[in-house]
């Protein structure tokens, strides 16, 4: 069992983490790639950078936009992000992995809260989920991976949750 421990700190870790380089790298370069297309075929060829960047800062942090036309989604999908990109990287077990993979670690989030934002990414990844199922204007407009990343998403912390709290899973990993 301490072989396998080890696996996941070490190499593992570092598979996963050049996995998820690779991947925002790939999103970025198809991001560009899009954006050169959208420009080569548009026909008027001057660009409002300001509104550009005006529009990506709203879409990134859609405090407005979107509560108007479907708040309850909305508010769902985005506790399910802040989640989601809150606990994985400031969790103090996957810290001190960091740490103990490339020495330095950074601040950590208490537990508590860990647990609370778990919960909240769990419960709203099934709303997001079945509201892709029960909505048939949005089961019309989806593609088999919206309707499966969600449930992937929600897996780990799921599994995650169970390690952690030892009333809910008595024989956990600590």
């Amino acid at each position: 069992m301490e072989t396998w421990i080890e696996f996941g700190r070490g190499p593992l870790f570092r598979i996963a983490f050049s996995l998820m380089l690779l991947g925002l790298l790939r999103s970025v370069v198809l991001t560009a790639i899009g954006i050169g297309e959208a420009y080569r075929q548009s026909p008027d060829k001057i660009v409002n950078w300001r509104e550009v960047r005006r529009q990506t800062i709203a879409w990134l942090f859609p405090v407005t936009r979107l509560w108007r036309q479907r708040p309850a989604y909305s508010t769902f999908s985005f506790l399910f992000h802040v989640g989601l990109l809150l606990v994985p990287p400031f969790l103090f077990a996957h810290v001190l992995l960091w740490k103990r993979s490339v020495g330095f670690a950074w601040f950590t989030i208490p537990q508590s809260l860990a647990n609370y934002l778990t919960v909240i990414v769990v419960v709203t990844g099934m709303a997001l989920f079945l509201s892709r199922v029960l909505d048939s204007r949005a089961r019309k407009l989806s593609r088999l991976q919206d309707f499966a990343w969600p449930l992937f998403l929600v897996v780990p912390f799921i599994t995650g949750f169970l390690c952690t709290n030892v009333g809910i899973a008595p024989k956990t990993y600590q």
